[in-house]
């Protein structure tokens, strides 16, 4: 309740791109701290650096960024169908 509360005063006060943009660099800079993204960051380790990975599903493109910081030989395609 309270996250959901201080989520909705910093979306009207930034505004919902400013928001957004600022949520999505916290979320993309401490994402190797976070205990939920684990799958994602072995999943990682999976993939070679020299094709076509593919984000379906990418909502606002937080993976999309992780995948390109990452594999700077492939080329990221990122798709959210929303």
């Amino acid at each position: 309740l309270m996250e959901t509360q201080i989520k909705h005063y910093l979306q009207k006060w930034l505004g919902l791109e400013n928001y957004l943009f600022l949520f999505s660099m916290f979320k993309i800079y401490t994402m190797k701290y976070d205990k939920d993204e684990r799958d994602f960051l072995h999943f990682l380790n999976l993939i070679k650096d020299d094709g076509v990975i593919l984000d379906i599903g990418a909502n606002i493109g937080l993976m999309s960024v992780t995948l390109a910081q990452r594999f700077k030989k492939s080329e990221i395609i990122s798709f959210e169908p929303i």
